[in-house]
C-alpha cells in the first residue's frame, strides 16, 4: 500500500516536473492532462495563459471540446477542430505519430482574431495519459500572412508587368509595321513609277512622312525606356522664357497655318526673364501638348498658347505656368483616367483616323513629373481640352550661358531661314559608308564642299593638313573605329593652330539621350544632331555656326 502511494506521488512529482518544464521552454497558453480511460482532464494555466480558456477540470472532454469549439474557434475552423480533438482521433494519431497536432483560429474577447497550436503528445502510453499544450502563434501568424500578402502582391506585378510587356511589344510591333509598311511599299511604287515626276514626288512625301512617324515612335519607346530604368538625366540652365516661347512658336506656327487654325501665343508680364531648368526637356514636353493641339483641333479652329509666372521673394523661386487650350474634339470622360497610359489611344472613328502611338502623353506625365512639374488636364467631349503645366524653380533677371554661346544666340536672325551652304567647306568624319554617301550628297546638293574621312584619327590628322582655314566647320560621327568622335574633338582642341579652338564642331549620332548631348559638349564640340538628321535642320546648324 505505501510503495503504491509513493509510486503516485513519485507520478505526480514527475507530471508537474514536466509541466512546468513545458511552460518554461514553450511558452504556452496552457496544458491538460487528459485521462483518456476517463474521458476527463485537468488543465495547468499560466499567468499569460490569456483568453478564453476551457474549464480547470472537466470529467467530459468530448462534450467539452464541442462546446469550446462552438463558442470560441472560428467558423471556419470549427468543423476541422471538433474531428481532430475527438479522443479516437487522438489516439490514431499517437499510435502513429510522435505527436498531434492543430492548427487553428481563436476569438479572444481582448485580442480578436489569434491563431493557436494544440499539441498533443503521449505522458504515459500505458495507462492512456496524454498532454494537450495550446501555444500562441498569433505573433508569428501575422507576419506570416503580411509576408505571403507581399509576395502574392509582388507576383500580382509581376504578371501585371508581363501582361504590360505583352502588351507593349505587340502595340510596337503593329505601330512599327505601319509606317514600314508604307515605306516598302511605296519604294516599290517610286522603283516602278521612277519616269512619272508627279508620282515619284507623292510617294516620295509619303515614304518621308512614314519615316518621321516611324523615326518619333523609336524615340518615344528609347525615352520611355531611359525614364523607366532611372537613367533619364536632367541638364539644368537658365532658359529664356522669351526664347522658348518664341523657338515653340517657329515649330508649331507652320503647323497650325497649314491648317488654316488661329494660333495664338499670349505671355503676361513677368517679374524676371529666366528661370532654371532642362530646355531640351521642356521643349519636348510643350511640344507633345501643342502637337497634339494640333492634331486634334479641325482646320479653321483656335490654339492658345498660354505663359505666366510668380515669384516668391524670399527664396528666388518662381511658378511658371504653360497652358494649351484647344477648341478640338475634347476627351471622353470615361478616357482621362487611362490619358497617360503607354500606347492608350481614345477609340473613336475621328481619333482612328489620325495617326499616332499612344506614347506621346505618357513620356510627356513622366519627364513633367521628373522635373517636379504638375500637369493637369480639362476638357470636355467635342468642345477641347486644356492642358496646364506649372513647374516651380529658380528664377533670375540674368542668364549663365556663357559669353561664347551669347554671341551665337545673338545671331540667330542671321542664321534664320534654310539657305544653301554655298561655299562653305566641310570636313565630315563618318565609318558607315552608306552614311557618309547620303550626307556627302545632301551638303552637295545644299551648295558645301564636303570631306569625308573614316574615323576620328584621320579627322585630326586632316584637319592639321587643311591650316590655316581650309576647313570650315567639322561634323563628327562619335561611335566609330581608331579613335572615337569625342576624343577626336578634344584633341582638336588642344591642337596649337588658328582654328583649333574656334572652329565649330557639330556630333552626328544615333545616340540622341540627355547624357550624350552633354558628353559631346564635354568634349569641346559645339552642337549634337540625331541620326537620321533632318535635312533642314542640318543646313539651319551649319549656318548657324558657320556664320556667326
Amino acid at each position: 500500500m505505501i510503495k503504491e502511494l509513493e509510486n503516485k506521488e513519485h507520478q505526480q512529482e514527475n507530471l508537474l516536473r514536466s509541466i512546468i518544464n513545458l511552460f518554461v521552454y514553450n511558452n504556452c497558453d496552457y496544458f491538460i492532462y487528459l485521462d483518456v480511460k476517463q474521458n476527463s482532464y485537468t488543465m495547468f494555466s499560466g499567468s499569460r495563459s490569456g483568453t478564453p480558456l476551457p474549464p480547470s477540470e472537466c470529467l467530459d472532454y468530448s462534450t467539452e471540446i464541442v462546446k469550446y469549439a462552438n463558442d470560441f474557434v472560428v467558423p471556419e475552423d470549427r468543423e476541422h477542430v471538433i474531428r481532430e480533438m475527438r479522443l479516437k482521433r487522438v489516439i490514431e494519431q499517437l499510435e502513429q505519430y510522435e505527436k498531434h497536432v492543430i492548427y487553428c483560429g481563436v476569438e479572444d474577447p481582448i485580442r480578436g482574431y489569434t491563431r493557436k497550436k494544440l499539441e498533443y503528445r503521449y505522458y504515459d502510453r500505458d495507462e492512456q495519459m496524454v498532454l494537450l499544450s495550446r501555444t500562441d502563434l498569433t505573433d508569428l501568424y501575422l507576419e506570416q500572412q503580411r509576408q505571403q500578402k507581399e509576395l502574392q502582391e509582388a507576383l500580382k506585378t509581376a504578371e501585371e508587368a508581363n501582361r504590360a510587356k505583352s502588351q507593349f511589344f505587340s502595340n510596337m510591333s503593329h505601330d512599327i509595321r505601319t509606317p514600314m509598311n508604307a515605306i516598302v511599299g511605296f519604294a516599290t511604287l517610286l522603283e516602278r513609277e521612277a519616269s512619272n515626276k508627279e508620282r515619284v514626288q507623292e510617294y516620295t512625301e509619303k515614304i518621308l512622312n512614314s519615316s518621321k512617324l516611324l523615326l518619333s515612335l523609336l524615340n518615344d519607346v528609347l525615352d520611355i525606356s531611359q525614364i523607366e530604368s532611372g537613367k533619364a538625366v536632367l541638364n539644368i540652365s537658365m532658359i529664356s522664357i522669351l526664347e522658348l516661347v518664341n523657338e515653340l512658336d517657329t515649330m508649331i506656327r507652320p503647323q497650325a497655318q497649314a491648317r488654316k487654325q488661329e494660333f495664338h501665343v499670349q505671355i503676361e508680364p513677368m517679374a524676371h526673364r529666366y528661370f532654371s531648368g532642362d530646355k531640351i526637356r521642356i521643349t519636348q514636353v510643350l511640344m507633345n501638348i501643342l502637337n497634339n493641339a494640333v492634331k486634334y483641333t479641325p482646320d479653321g479652329r483656335r490654339i492658345d498658347f498660354m505663359v505666366s509666372s510668380s515669384i516668391h521673394w524670399a527664396d528666388d523661386q518662381g511658378e511658371i505656368c504653360f497652358v494649351v487650350k484647344d477648341t478640338g474634339i475634347g476627351i471622353a470622360p470615361d478616357f482621362v483616367k487611362d490619358l497617360y497610359e503607354p500606347f492608350s489611344r481614345e477609340s473613336n472613328p475621328v481619333v482612328d483616323r489620325i495617326q499616332g502611338t499612344g506614347l506621346g502623353l505618357s513620356i510627356t506625365k513622366d519627364l513633367v513629373e521628373l522635373m517636379g512639374g504638375v500637369i493637369q488636364v480639362d476638357s470636355e467631349k467635342g468642345k477641347g481640352s486644356t492642358f496646364t503645366v506649372r513647374f516651380r524653380s529658380q528664377v533670375s533677371e540674368e542668364s549663365s550661358i556663357s559669353p561664347r554661346t551669347e554671341g551665337r544666340e545673338g545671331q540667330k536672325a542671321a542664321a534664320a531661314g534654310y539657305l544653301p551652304l554655298q561655299g562653305i567647306r566641310v570636313l565630315a568624319a563618318e565609318d558607315n559608308e552608306l552614311n557618309a554617301e547620303i550626307l556627302s550628297e545632301l551638303l552637295r546638293i545644299a551648295g558645301a564642299e564636303c570631306e569625308i574621312v573614316p574615323n576620328g584619327q584621320a579627322a585630326v590628322r586632316r584637319f592639321q593638313e587643311l591650316q590655316p582655314g581650309g576647313c570650315d566647320l567639322i561634323l563628327m560621327d562619335v561611335c566609330m573605329p581608331v579613335m572615337d568622335g569625342c576624343e577626336a574633338a578634344c584633341r582638336i582642341r588642344q591642337l596649337d593652330c588658328e582654328q583649333a579652338g574656334t572652329i565649330p564642331i557639330i556630333a552626328m549620332t544615333a545616340n540622341a539621350f540627355t547624357e550624350d548631348v552633354r558628353k559631346v559638349l564635354d568634349a569641346g564640340m559645339d552642337a549634337h544632331l540625331s541620326k537620321p538628321v533632318d535635312v533642314e535642320r542640318l543646313i539651319s546648324t551649319i549656318r548657324k555656326y558657320v556664320y556667326s
